[in-house]
């Protein structure tokens, strides 16, 4: 007869149910993790977005040097429907103006989930009064990065924003 040894070899259901059990919660955690990843990853692009946004409307004004004073929305109030294009025509500065107002606005509208924009005058005190500034504020609904909708009644609208100023 054979001699049975006491000695358990191998692994019981108990340690196999164990090991599975921290397994999957190793594997929820990475998954947390992996959803937070993403939602800081959008929230990123599109506050990319804003800055590039911003940086364009600025480049733009600083390129129609003569009428920079004229983006700010106290002078020329963005169009509702597109005005001639100065792509390929020939264009006074205040239709180019009238031209980069819409265009940015149309970029805001396409690339920023509920996007505002406005574009204001700063005083600010120069004895010589040769400086003057824009203030371009560009501002997005940034809900999804906190994974909850935006509630104004408790206080959080969800909105983030990207200020520039521009010396004109």
């Amino acid at each position: 007869m054979e001699k049975r040894t006491k000695n358990q070899i191998g692994s019981s259901l108990v340690e196999v149910m164990v090991a599975l059990f921290v397994l999957a919660i190793g594997l929820l955690g990475i998954l947390a993790m992996q959803s937070k990843s993403m939602q800081y990853n959008q929230s990123a692009h599109v506050y990319s977005q804003a800055v590039y946004l911003a940086n364009d409307i600025a480049e733009r004004l600083r390129g129609n040097s003569v009428a920079a004073a004229s983006y700010s929305d106290a002078v020329t109030a963005i169009p509702t429907s597109a005005p001639t294009s100065c792509e390929s025509n020939s264009c006074t500065s205040q239709q180019i103006v009238s031209w980069d107002k819409w265009v940015w606005s149309q970029n805001v509208e396409k690339f920023l989930p509920a996007g505002d924009v406005s574009i204001s005058p700063v005083a600010f005190p120069d004895p010589a009064g040769a400086r003057s500034f824009l203030h371009i504020q560009v501002s997005f609904d940034d809900s999804r990065s906190e994974g909850k909708e935006a509630d104004p009644d408790a206080g959080y609208d969800g909105r983030k924003s990207y200020a520039l100023m521009v010396e004109i």
